[in-house]
Formats: C-alpha cells, structure tokens, sequence
C-alpha cells in the first residue's frame, strides 16, 4: 500500500526548536510523505532556518509556505490542508518532534491492515507523561496486537484519556474525513478540539499505545500566558459539546478541566473568588460525580487555600 502522508507544520517564532522538529520528520524511515510548513510571519529567525533547511537537505518533500501578516495557526493549519496532497495528515506543532523514526511506518501499516482511517497517537509531554496513557484508557480499548487497539467506549476514552484532542500530533487521520471541515479561524482556545472531535466520533478510532511524539516545554507558548480574568469567558467548545445531548458528560468533564486550568495560584485569593462566582451558573449546571470531578475539586480547593 503506497499510502502518502501529509504533516503540516505551523510555525511562529520557534527558532529554538523549528530544526529539531523538520529533521525529525524527514528522518522518518519511509518514503511517501509530504511536509507543509507555514510560517505565520514570524518575528524571529524562524523563516531563514527553514529557507537554510531547504537549501542544506535539497529535500522536494519540504515545501515552504509564509504569511504575509500574522493570521494565527488555524489558518495556518487551513493553509496546510488546502495543498495537502496525501492520503492521510498529521498536524505537529513547530516545537515539538516525533520521537520514532517508525512512526510513518506504523501509520501505514494499521491503515493497510484495518482500514483505519482515525489513528490516536501517545505523546510524552517533557518527560513527565503521556498522553493518553495506556493504563488511563484500557479498560476501554481492545487488542488488536501488540501496542495497537480500536477505542470500544469513545466517551469515557476522552474523559478518562485527558481529552487526547489537540495539540501537537495528537492524531492521524484520512483526508476523506473531513468533508468542508475547517479551523475556526475566530477561535483561540481549544480551536483544535473543536476540528477534531466531529472526526473523532465520525468513525472507528485506532490507538497506538508506544511512544512516538515527544512534546518540548517551550516558556512563550501563548498558552502559557498570564491570565486577565476579565477576558476570560466560557470556551466555544463547551458552547459546541452543550449543543449535543450525547455529549452531556464530556461537557461537564470538560467544565471542571477548564474551570481548574483557569483558578490559578499565580491569581490572588479574591481573584480566583471571582471567577467561582463568575461561573457560578456553570458549576451548578455541571455538578456530577466523577474521578475526574473530584480531582479538579480537589485541586481548585487546594489552590483557593494555598
């Protein structure tokens, strides 16, 4: 099976990193692949060590697009699917590398064998942990054979896996999938989850348990950013997830991941009040009893009184 893949690489001001995580797709053991890079008109040195990239490896698999203006990495990632010539892609962040060198290989390998056409990948994210971890989600997986399964229960997998959703090559999957699917563009926090759970539960999902993404720490990720906590507001993707009946227990999962993530010690003690009363409507909405509840109560209790 002569598959192609496709991995679309968004890059703003990764200097530090962009090198690490080209070369660590080229080095891939496999042929038929295509690398879309987008530099989202960085301010750094970015652009000229994909150009001295180009030039030093002669490599046609590499092509290199750039914005003239900085329009964000949904649009990057639009960008990248809209040249995309292969049969499946992978999204991977600019500072982070796939960490096997078989990783293409067992791409296609469970697509030739299974038809699978929706892959969940295991990331190491900085040496700490993956995810998702196998232990988390196995209960609701089946073997297939040695470090490859398809997901039985797609809920409590998001639920129980750490939503494996977005970020950096959290997910192979075949272009025939999306149909007129798209980033939006208007969106800034969990844009990608919004893209990926529509494919996620449009077919069987594939897991591959070995590791073969490793995530780097990078201190400017926007993600890390101090919080204003007058900007903050509800996320379209708990909006997407409320508009869905079927979906009622992820929503209240992802209520108290996202409620947890934004009560903060970095936050005074009447800052973090604030965001409680805030959300006040929201906490009585999603009030459920669940591992995954009590955790992030537990945890925004600790940091109230910390």
């Amino acid at each position: 099976m002569n598959l192609k893949i496709t991995i679309i690489i968004p890059v703003f001001n990764k200097e530090m990193f962009i090198e690490n995580s080209i070369m660590s797709v080229l080095s891939q053991d496999y042929e038929n692949f295509e690398v879309i890079v987008i530099d989202d008109s960085s301010e750094d040195d970015s652009y000229n060590i994909l150009k001295n990239l180009q030039i030093r490896e002669k490599n046609n698999k590499l092509l290199l697009l750039k914005n003239n203006i900085n329009k964000g990495v949904s649009y990057s990632r639009n960008r990248g699917i809209s040249v995309a010539t292969g049969d499946y892609i992978i999204f991977l962040d600019a500072d982070d590398e796939i960490s096997s060198s078989q990783f293409f290989n067992n791409i296609a390998r469970v697509v030739s064998k299974y038809n699978a056409k929706y892959i969940l990948t295991t990331r190491n994210y900085y040496d700490k942990f993956n995810r998702p971890s196998l232990n988390s989600i196995s209960k609701y997986l089946f073997e297939l054979e040695k470090d490859t399964y398809i997901v039985k229960d797609k809920q409590s997998t998001l639920i129980n896996g750490g939503f494996p959703l977005g970020g950096s090559a959290s997910a192979v999957f075949s272009i025939d999938l999306l149909s007129d699917l798209r980033f939006q563009i208007d969106v800034e926090k969990f844009e990608d989850w919004l893209f990926f759970t529509p494919l996620f539960f449009k077919t069987d999902v594939f897991y591959l348990s070995n590791e073969m993404i490793y995530i780097n720490y990078d201190e400017k990720s926007l993600s890390r950013r101090k919080i204003n906590i007058g900007n903050i507001a509800v996320p379209e993707y708990y909006t997407y997830l409320d508009g869905n009946k079927s979906y009622n227990k992820i929503r209240k999962t992802f209520f108290w991941m996202w409620l947890n993530s934004i009560i903060s010690k970095d936050l005074t003690r009447i800052d973090n009040l604030r965001l409680l009363i805030k959300f006040r409507k929201g906490i009585f909405e999603n009030l459920f009893f669940s591992k995954v509840f009590l955790k992030s109560l537990v945890a925004i209790i600790i940091k109230l009184i910390s």
